[in-house]
């Protein structure tokens, strides 16, 4: 096998999460499965992970146990593909396989499809106007936003996460210490800043009422000021997009592990089950939102409204939300004293 192509292979002994994480490092949202013999026995895409995490499949089970297709889209030379006249309209990416054995994998052949696809630009809500009373006593004197991580502010750091992107616009939503918020923006000379700002407190999701929703033209998206995330945005619209979702909903995959033995017993007592120490596993909110625009209509001015909440009432009125799963590691919360410390003492380098 081409060196070139070990970033897209995995032996089939290897572990969901594992085989996860390699996908998202070769960028191309396929990992191929090998068996003993080095032959390839199944294809991984990125659909198949987040369907497996949609259904709380354990993550150290091996690769194989969601991998093995009896059925994928290959060709055995690259000169079959101009051939091929039946190629179907989800696949972006051919491997070509002689005899069982991966010799190239031909990329991005709906590169058009593709390219039309991508959003051009797209606004953003940084939510900075809390108390930060979980961080406490740092925020005793300066305001969430602006506490500092290797030296630079959680605000600065999530900043740098857009830096890549065509950005319209940046709201930064204000009420606690605005004006040390507002200094220190106009001081770095952040671009394409709007302030929303707040004489009263409305929530993680109230803010977003001060959006004029008519002119904007693409999905946006809304963090808190205590989480930053690593990952592709752009994946995460298409996601947004694609799915016809009115918000996602970013979720990081977690596992808990409960010390004890569970009863699980009937409404009368008796016992129909004693799990050992079972393992939950679950999707967490990372407080990192998309929302398409006109969702904006149904949040009230000046009245308080925390997003878990406008979500409730977003599915009551039958409108698809949807959760772009990620990795945990991916998903850096700092909202609380002891996670603020345990990151800082680590000294993460995040990418800009």
């Amino acid at each position: 096998m081409k060196k070139k192509l070990f970033r897209f292979v995995v032996s089939e002994t290897e572990t969901i999460s594992r085989a996860h994480k390699k996908m998202l490092r070769n960028k191309k949202g396929i990992i191929l499965v090998y068996n003993n013999d080095k032959k390839i026995i199944g294809l991984v895409s990125d659909g198949d992970f987040k369907r497996a995490f949609w259904s709380n499949i354990d993550q150290q089970n091996p690769i194989s146990s969601i991998g093995k297709k009896k059925k994928f889209f290959f060709i055995n030379s690259k000169k079959n593909l101009n051939r091929n006249n039946s190629l179907p309209a989800n696949i972006n990416h051919v491997p070509v396989i002689k005899n069982g054995k991966l010799t190239d994998i031909i990329f991005n052949i709906n590169e058009i499809k593709k390219i039309k696809s991508k959003i051009k630009s797209f606004s953003v809500v940084v939510l900075a106007g809390g108390y930060g009373r979980r961080l406490k006593p740092i925020t005793n004197s300066i305001p969430k936003a602006l506490v500092k991580i290797n030296n630079k502010t959680i605000f600065e750091l999530i900043i740098n996460k857009f830096k890549k992107y065509k950005i319209d616009k940046i709201y930064l939503a204000l009420f606690h210490k605005k004006e040390m918020i507002k200094s220190y923006v106009k001081k770095k000379g952040f671009k394409k800043m709007k302030f929303i700002e707040e004489k009263k407190r409305t929530g993680t999701a109230g803010p977003l009422a001060n959006i004029n929703f008519k002119k904007e033209k693409s999905p946006i998206i809304v963090t808190n000021c205590d989480t930053i995330i690593n990952y592709e945005y752009n994946e995460i619209l298409k996601f947004h997009i694609s799915n016809s979702n009115l918000i996602t909903i970013v979720g990081f995959l977690h596992e808990q592990n409960i010390n004890y033995g569970v009863c699980e017993v009937t409404n009368q007592g008796k016992l129909t089950s004693l799990i050992e120490k079972p393992k939950i596993k679950l999707l967490a909110n990372c407080g990192f939102y998309v929302i398409s625009p006109e969702i904006i209509r149904y949040i009230k001015k000046n009245i308080f409204l925390d997003m878990d909440v406008f979500i409730k009432k977003i599915i009551k009125k039958g409108y698809k939300i949807g959760v772009y799963p990620i990795p945990e590691e991916n998903c850096i919360d700092i909202g609380t004293l002891e996670k603020y410390q345990k990151f800082n003492k680590k000294s993460r380098i995040l990418k800009k």
